[in-house]
Order: structure tokens, then sequence, then C-alpha cells
């Protein structure tokens, strides 16, 4: 599993998934 730095690049990365 690949940590971030904050959960907020988890929901950055969520929402691109969803974009894309």
């Amino acid at each position: 599993m690949i940590i971030l730095k904050s959960r907020r690049e988890i929901d950055i990365m969520r929402e691109a998934n969803q974009i894309v």
C-alpha cells in the first residue's frame, strides 16, 4: 500500500479517479 503525506492527497486521488 502506498502511504501518502496527508489524507487530503487520498481525497485528491479519489476525485481524480472519479473524473477519469
